[in-house]
């Protein structure tokens, strides 16, 4: 890649099927608990705040007991450094300077004290502090999903320059109440400090559209 650094850096946005997200991983211990299918986060197709699906976090915080869920984002051919697993070779970053961990977050009755708290997921396996994430949730929207913004820097062990530096985010348990919660999680990505606003009438012009056996381009006119 060798094009300007305007691509999101997107670790969740939408998965193709329900059942188990391939892309992620729990772990509990003592009595506390985390649903899972073979160790994998349950994908629900609805309630998603984009269309498609979102991921389901279903916890018991007990003391004595820990439990923490990771999403890994998936690499994107074409953009990162790696093609079916195999290291190709370092390329210029094609992404946005990130300043944001952002995410939406369907909490229902789950009460702020009672949500999990957020780490993010290093590259060489590695994990930063977690912290709360009740002072970066925005009111709801007229559908329940809350706007969680966390500026990167509230991660202090954990500097970011890069996008790349970030494989995925963790989310790992908070108070211990001993009591089932429910929380579905959706659009989780890295963000620049600046966002462009466009009016709700602006729309791309297509250019080009091109087939191939496992993908298709489109080119469109940039706004």
């Amino acid at each position: 890649y060798s094009g300007p650094k305007n691509h999101d850096y997107v670790i969740f946005d939408s998965y193709p099927l329900t059942g188990a997200y391939l892309y992620s991983k729990t772990e509990s211990t003592g009595n506390s608990w985390i649903e899972n299918l073979s160790g994998k986060l349950p994908i629900r197709s609805e309630p998603a705040y984009t269309a498609g699906s979102s991921i389901e976090l279903t916890y018991v915080s007990n003391s004595g007991g820990t439990w923490k869920a990771r999403l890994i984002r998936h690499l994107l051919r074409g953009l990162d450094d790696w093609d079916n697993g195999v290291f190709i070779q370092t390329k210029p970053t094609p992404y946005k300077t990130p300043s944001f961990l952002q995410f939406r977050l369907l909490a229902a009755t789950t009460k702020p004290s009672e949500r999990p708290k957020v780490a993010l997921f290093l590259k060489g396996d590695k994990s930063s502090s977690s912290i709360d994430i009740g002072r970066f949730l925005s009111p709801p929207d007229n559908n329940s999903w809350m706007l969680a913004r966390i500026p990167l820097t509230e991660f202090k062990d954990s500097p970011i320059t890069a996008s790349e530096q970030v494989q995925g985010i963790v989310f790992e348990q908070g108070s211990a109440d001993g009591v089932e919660h429910k929380l579905f999680i959706d659009q989780v990505e890295l963000r620049a400090a600046l966002e462009p606003k466009f009016s709700k009438d602006v729309k791309p012009t297509l250019i080009e559209a091109k087939g191939y056996e496992r993908h298709v381009e489109l080119k469109w006119d940039k706004i």
